[in-house]
């Protein structure tokens, strides 16, 4: 287990640089999501994206994190644009 203990943590983080860590962080998030996007299921060009996007304040904790394919981020970040604009407009 990755952070199966704190002393497995603390290892981690002396034994491994930046660009590894960040690799094992992300498998690790791909991997408590079942390898699957949370959206559809598919297992194809998965990533992975914030629940609350880091320039609205959001974290990197695992909590914040979600895995998703590719093309459910295009269509939810056009879907949270097109909104922010209907709310602006209905609003003015």
């Amino acid at each position: 287990e990755l952070y199966a203990s704190p002393q497995g943590y603390l290892y981690n983080l002396h034994t491994v640089n930046r660009k590894e860590a960040r690799k094992m962080w992300r498998r690790r998030i791909k991997e408590q999501w079942d390898n699957q996007c949370a959206y559809c299921g598919s297992t194809e060009n998965l990533t992975i994206d914030h629940v609350i996007p880091k320039s609205k304040g959001g974290t990197n904790f695992t909590q914040n994190v979600f895995a998703l394919v590719y093309p459910v981020i295009v269509r939810m970040k056009s879907f949270i644009n097109e909104m922010t604009t209907y709310t602006y407009i209905i609003n003015q």
